[in-house]
């Protein structure tokens, strides 16, 4: 059976695959950053930077939640 110009691979696609949160979702995301980084060895030069700017983007954030929540306003 030929594949016809125009029409998709009947076979898996990364839409079908089922991966939610959890151990599972982690790994999928860890091998899909490998994977990338492998292919893509620029990508090295925009990853640690995000790595770092997202780590600190957390920390800020857990800094401002500590404060507790604010009161809404009465209109």
């Amino acid at each position: 059976m030929a594949i016809q110009e125009g029409h998709p691979h009947p076979g898996i696609s990364m839409h079908k695959l089922p991966v939610g949160a959890g151990v599972a979702g982690f790994i999928f995301g860890v091998g899909m950053i490998i994977v990338f980084l492998m292919k893509l060895p620029i990508l090295w030069a925009f990853f640690v930077p995000a790595i770092l700017m997202g780590g600190a983007v957390a920390i800020f954030l857990r800094r401002i939640d500590r404060r507790g929540p604010k009161p809404l306003p009465h209109i």
